[in-house]
């Protein structure tokens, strides 16, 4: 899908292309968000405390796991302990090839379980406190 130039896009961020071969996705691709859709995410979630467009620039730059759902949407999350933050990506190929951002909210973690989990971060090791 063309990104409709008579509408307002933004860009939101891209995923690194070393983060998105780990993904099992091709090259540094940009992430971008309309401002219809970022009106809906609003609208939809107003207990958001900054912007759409705000929320889906922390999520893309910050995210720590990526999930996949069968419609072949992308689940970038940054996982909390109750609540995780996340951004519904969908890869446009087109004349410019891009990820569209389809939604962005808070949701309870556990819920997270139900998608095909692709990648996570792996968790720093602490450093080892030796006896002396």
């Amino acid at each position: 899908m063309e990104r409709k130039q008579e509408e307002n896009w933004h860009i939101v961020g891209a995923i690194p292309e070393e983060k998105a071969k780990e993904i099992g996705l091709a090259g540094k691709t940009p992430v971008w968000i309309s401002e219809r859709i970022a009106k809906h995410i609003t609208d939809g979630h107003p207990e958001m405390k900054v912007s759409a467009t705000t929320f889906a620039h922390s999520v893309v730059r910050n995210f720590n796991s990526a999930y996949r759902q069968d419609d072949g949407t992308i689940l970038l999350a940054i996982k909390g302990v109750v609540n995780s933050m996340v951004t519904y990506i969908k890869l446009e190929l087109a004349s410019e090839n891009y990820w569209r951002v389809k939604s962005a909210h808070t949701r309870p973690t556990k819920q997270l379980d139900r998608f095909n989990l692709i990648w996570e971060k792996e968790p720093k090791k602490k450093p080892v406190k030796r006896k002396r």
